[in-house]
């Protein structure tokens, strides 16, 4: 991202920066976010957890641009523009490593801003105000100025202007029309810097909720009529798709209770709770990111340039629980694996990679089509064989599964259903033609078999290995079988 920078002198002849943030600039964002917002709810779930949420908003494709101020390198604020509620999406999505931070803060459970963040009945009473900027900002008018925060230091010094203009600048540049955002009723200063900058209050029968709006020229203007929420408000509220979400999940639980019963109920929900909960402590351990959840629109891939961009599926790491599961049937045959090569196709954020690093395999790889994927998939190594002492390389390839040409040694080919039928044949033959003239053992593993049938058609692959969650299969070399 190229670098804004703004040069201005205030009255104590200090020079600030304004760029672009970085990455790199995590930590300090969490210093900055511990001295401004000491009392929220997020700096009440640990810096661990704020170190989180802005490595997950800075790598998001939600944000629209954040832009620190920089004071002779040192950062004094940050400002964030976004087109959602990017907070609540991260504890929808992020739940198991909040509930175990909540679970080691007992006094964060009883914070009602916790209940309102996550069900928050304010949107209700803020009627087709908030409506119109939902519309607008999906329709890509107007975006929200999520974080604002100067440290109490610099405060009152014209820095915080200095930043409001230049982050309003980019968000201008962008193509956005106007910003909305809000603040908290008894933060005066706050309240003061917006409105001399040109912020409006958002008013319903004389109330203010809090709500603030700027509107950039030739932006439209909202109109209250009533407080009946509109269409477009209902279909772009999150908090709304949330208690659906909680509406269809109780309705399946009670279903499920019904048909097999309260225990055998228990016995697959609570499983999957223990998943979640041990991947989010996994995370915390070695600061990675492989639990939550891409979908196949945020990728960053142009579907026009990649032929089987259509045939992948989303991003979503397996289980620690089932990759031991899966890392015990091979320990099972007794083989050393410290000369083999683990292969993950459509490897992701590399959770498999860095599991099988730990198991001994002499070589680590992953296969993944995202750019964007690549990169955490990369960063995730780097922090996970740095906390575990290891030095195992991991290598992640950005290349269509069916491009890359694959090694003719021993190898474990591992697979979380990365792709649809018309994929997994050509990387089947893929497969077969590298082993075609070889005996050398190999073995396949398919999680989540979904498209087993297809496996069962390959008469080299022979299963040894039948769980309810993964099939391993050992790979036959020197036929001539044909891929159906």
């Amino acid at each position: 991202m190229n670098e804004v920078v703004l040069r201005q002198r205030n009255g104590d002849q200090s020079l600030c920066t304004y760029r672009d943030l970085a990455l790199d600039d995590i930590d300090a964002l969490c210093s900055v976010h511990m001295l401004a917002f000491n009392r929220s709810l997020l700096a009440s779930l640990g810096v661990d957890v704020v170190r989180r949420y802005y490595r997950w908003l800075l790598s998001s494709p939600g944000s629209v641009c954040n832009v620190g101020a920089f004071i002779d390198g040192r950062i004094v604020g940050l400002a964030i523009l976004s087109n959602s509620y990017r907070f609540r999406s991260f504890l929808q999505h992020d739940w198991a490593l909040v509930s175990i931070r909540m679970a080691m803060s007992p006094r964060s459970v009883i914070r009602r801003n916790l209940l309102r963040t996550l069900w928050p009945a304010q949107e209700s009473r803020i009627g087709p105000n908030f409506a119109w900027m939902s519309s607008q900002s999906s329709q890509g008018l107007y975006c929200r100025l999520l974080l604002f925060a100067i440290t109490p230091e610099y405060q009152s010094k014209g820095f915080g202007k200095a930043l409001l203009n230049a982050v309003e600048k980019r968000g201008h540049e962008v193509g956005y029309k106007g910003f909305y955002l809000s603040v908290h009723r008894t933060n005066a200063k706050a309240i003061a810097l917006y409105s001399t900058s040109g912020w409006e209050k958002i008013m319903i029968e004389s109330h203010w909720g809090g709500w603030m709006l700027k509107r950039l020229a030739g932006a439209g203007e909202p109109a209250v009529q009533g407080h009946k929420r509109t269409a477009a408000f209902n279909q772009n509220s999150r908090s709304r798709q949330f208690r659906d979400r909680l509406v269809d999940a109780k309705q399946r639980l009670s279903q499920s209770v019904v048909i097999h019963g309260l225990s055998p109920t228990l016995y697959r929900v609570f499983p999957r709770f223990i998943d979640h909960l041990y991947d989010a402590w996994f995370d915390h351990r070695y600061e990675t990111d492989t639990a939550m959840r891409v979908r196949i629109d945020q990728f960053d891939i142009d579907g026009g340039t990649v032929p089987n961009f259509a045939h992948g599926s989303q991003c979503q790491s397996t289980s620690t629980r089932i990759l031991r599961g899966v890392l015990r049937e091979l320990r099972a045959t007794r083989i050393d694996f410290s000369d083999w090569t683990f292969i993950d196709y459509g490897s992701g954020k590399g959770k498999a990679l860095l599991l099988a690093s730990d198991f001994g395999f002499g070589k680590v790889l992953g296969i993944e089509y995202s750019p964007r994927l690549c990169d955490i998939a990369r960063r995730n190594a780097a922090s996970f064989t740095s906390k575990k002492h290891s030095l195992r390389s991991i290598e992640v390839v950005c290349v269509d599964a069916t491009q890359y040409e694959l090694p003719t040694h021993s190898c474990v080919y591992y697979m979380f259903n990365p792709f649809d039928e018309t994929v997994l044949r050509a990387v089947l033959g893929n497969i077969k033609s590298s082993r075609r003239h070889t005996n050398i053992p190999a073995y396949l593993v398919y999680v989540n078999p979904s498209l087993s049938r297809v496996m069962e058609e390959q008469a080299w692959l022979i299963p040894i290995s039948r769980k309810r969650d993964f099939i391993v299969y050992e790979a036959q070399g020197g036929k001539e079988q044909d891929i159906l």
